[in-house]
């Protein structure tokens, strides 16, 4: 296996199965289930498909509402190329053939099926190569399931790492946001889409910066994982296995020192 897996609870069977889609390092995509209504739960795959798509860098997958109980959706990275693909819900469970959708992506795309137009439209944002990212939609009412865009945003902030996406329920009641949160240069920053024409897409809010940084010659301490309650300056072998210790012992006002026995089997210390 190579690249990131993508894994969702779906609508299959009576508990809702698990499903993977991850990338082989032969080439394509694989596919796992589980059935979660066995007892037993076994994993059940691979399904390899996609293989003429070569080395597949990144996946995102949704279970969408079409057919019953739904299609498994996935877009594939391979290189700055995206590619649709998806798989009936039975009886045959085949894989489409890749449809290209993009050029120009890096990074592992966000992917939803969001609640805009009465099928549900999907709805993709992918980090740019040139930096930036890119907003595309595919209109699930049409019947030619046409996908629009790029609409590109966050150029200002340069090149930007990775990428989440999610349909809100802030804005118009039934509508809602898209609204990202992207990692850029360590920090992350939140973008949303406002509901309504234009549809302007609105950030960056940073919320979450540099990590806190600590000068460990400065600050913290140093301890052994274990304490004995003594601190051994001369230590010898015994033949019973123990060691003797002439040492001082981990408390302030100590004069003089003392003998003590360690015992390592038992972790018991013996003062003589």
């Amino acid at each position: 296996m190579a690249g990131n897996p993508a894994f969702v609870q779906t609508r299959f069977g009576s508990q809702g199965n698990y499903e993977v889609v991850v990338p082989l390092v032969t080439g394509g995509l694989a596919h796992f289930w589980r059935d979660n209504d066995n007892p037993a739960l076994p994993w059940i795959g691979p399904t390899a498909f996609g293989v003429e798509l070569g080395q597949v860098d990144a996946v995102a997958l949704v279970h969408s509402t079409f057919g019953i109980p739904g299609n498994l959706d996935i877009v594939a990275r391979v290189g700055d190329q995206l590619f649709h693909l998806w798989r009936d819900p039975g009886p045959e469970f085949a894989w489409s053939v890749p449809a290209l959708l993009f050029a120009g992506a890096s990074g592992v795309p966000g992917f939803i099926q969001s609640r805009y137009g009465a099928a549900g439209n999907f709805d993709l944002v992918t980090l740019l190569a040139v930096g930036g990212m890119a907003h595309l939609w595919q209109d699930n009412d049409d019947p030619g399931f046409p996908w629009s865009g790029p609409t590109v945003f966050g150029q200002s902030e340069g090149q930007v790492e990775a990428v989440a996406l999610v349909h809100s329920a802030y804005g118009t009641p039934g509508a809602g946001n898209l609204e990202v949160a992207a990692r850029i240069a360590g920090r992350i920053a939140h973008y949303y889409r406002d509901d309504q024409p234009p549809q302007h897409w609105f950030g960056p809010t940073s919320f979450a910066g540099d990590e806190p940084q600590y000068d460990p010659t400065a600050t913290g301490e140093w301890r052994v994982p274990f304490a004995s309650g003594v601190v051994g300056v001369h230590a010898a072998l015994l033949h019973t296995g123990q060691v003797l210790f002439f040492s001082y012992e981990e408390h302030a006002g100590q004069v003089h020192g003392e003998a003590s026995v360690l015992d390592p089997a038992s972790g018991l210390l013996y003062k003589t």
